[in-house]
């Protein structure tokens, strides 16, 4: 698995956690996680550098949440339900964990540069740059939508590539959640 860093520094357990519980929980650095907090396994996995359990994580977290863990994805509605708080803080455990690169934020800002947008997408542009977009984070490859479980779960994704989540729906539902959600 990869190391996790920052840069070219590697991140031990300690500076992980301590960026993880001050994103997350906004706990003072060293407070500790409990197991009643449904972010602990996510930070655990995202610090042993395993991004494809992260990236199950992750999917069971937000199906959790909007009561769609059976159906296993997200249709419009379970994206409008999603909460706020509980997308910002898995952006900022992903986020945390890869220097930006990976997490909705990190989509939501490659978007951006994209379409030059910078509140929810416009209809009218959006197969345009959605095309660019998905292009660019390496969920489809020469036109060809690259399988789940062939993502790269690995550090050398491209910047955006996870959580792939929300490609399970609309995706302009799902850049909508995020302008709404603050990222």
């Amino acid at each position: 698995m990869d190391a996790l860093r920052i840069g070219s520094m590697p991140l031990s357990f300690k500076v992980f956690t301590a960026l993880c519980l001050s994103a997350v929980l906004a706990a003072p650095a060293g407070a500790e996680l409990t197991s009643r907090n449904p972010y602990t396994r996510l930070v655990e996995v995202l610090r042993t550098g395993n991004w494809r359990e992260a990236e199950q994580e992750t999917r069971l977290l937000l199906l959790r949440s909007v009561g769609r863990e059976e159906v296993g994805w997200l249709d419009v509605p379970a994206i409008q339900k999603l909460s706020c708080d509980d997308v910002r803080a898995v952006d900022r455990v992903w986020a945390a964990a890869s220097a930006e690169r990976l997490g909705f934020s990190a989509q939501k800002r490659l978007w951006q540069e994209i379409s030059g947008e910078a509140g929810p997408p416009a209809a009218a542009t959006f197969n345009a740059n959605y095309d660019r977009f998905v292009e660019r984070v390496g969920w489809r490859f020469g036109g060809e939508w690259v399988q789940d479980a062939n993502l790269t779960f690995t550090t050398a994704a491209p910047a955006g590539h996870l959580s792939a989540i929300g490609r399970d729906g609309c995706f302009i539902t799902f850049l909508t959640m995020l302008s709404r959600c603050g990222l």
